[in-house]
């Protein structure tokens, strides 16, 4: 039995190359997600996701670089996650089984 390596069929300029365009890659995409606020939201996206002031959607407007744009001590991840979700009707759910089921207060 033979304990040699093994080849992965990449030439070293084919791997360099491989890791090139990754790194290219990556790099056109992190600038369009970066966060500069910390509230989780890119700020790319942080426009088009709240509206504007005169015109707000889903607990925004909100700007980026502001953790909490409207001062509400939400941050606007969280407001934005609030306006968003589904709602329901407090205590409608407890017979579903949510491993633990009941009342969850």
């Amino acid at each position: 039995m033979h304990r040699g390596r093994r080849s992965i069929g990449l030439s070293l300029s084919e791997l360099l190359l491989a890791v090139l365009i990754l790194v290219v890659l990556s790099s056109l995409l992190v600038p369009a997600l970066s966060e500069s606020a910390g509230d989780v939201l890119p700020d790319s996206l942080e426009p088009s996701l709240g509206g504007t002031e005169e015109t707000p959607l889903n607990g925004g407007h909100f700007s980026p670089g502001e953790i909490d744009t409207d001062a509400d001590e939400r941050m606007d991840c969280e407001d934005y996650t609030m306006h968003t979700q589904d709602e329901w009707d407090d205590e409608s759910i407890d017979d579903e089984n949510w491993a633990n089921p009941g009342p969850q207060y």
